[in-house]
């Protein structure tokens, strides 16, 4: 299931999430000084707080970035992957996996 869509900026990704029975919430993806690892951050914050980190991968030939999301809103933690080649429109689009 499609959760947000992301645009490259920031040397990262800059989005929307959307989970269900919430509000729309801004997040950026960014790398961090480790290779392949990126952080997860409500965007636009004073204080950012981060929601997880991401790890990029690649699955059946296809570049992808494994998030988790996590919050105190949520039951439980959301595992999503980035999937890293755009559409025409240059979106990336996160989808939750189970």
């Amino acid at each position: 299931m499609e959760i947000g869509v992301f645009k490259t900026a920031l040397n990262g990704y800059v989005g929307i999430v959307q989970f269900i029975g919430q509000s729309p919430v801004a997040v950026a993806i960014v790398p961090t000084e480790k290779a392949g690892t990126f952080s997860v951050l409500l965007a636009g914050k004073k204080d950012k707080m981060e929601l997880k980190i991401g790890h990029a991968n690649v699955k059946n030939k296809k570049a992808l970035l494994t998030v988790v999301l996590d919050s105190p809103l949520l039951k439980s933690p959301i595992l999503a992957v980035l999937d890293l080649k755009a559409d025409r429109e240059g979106n990336f689009f996160l989808r939750w996996e189970r």
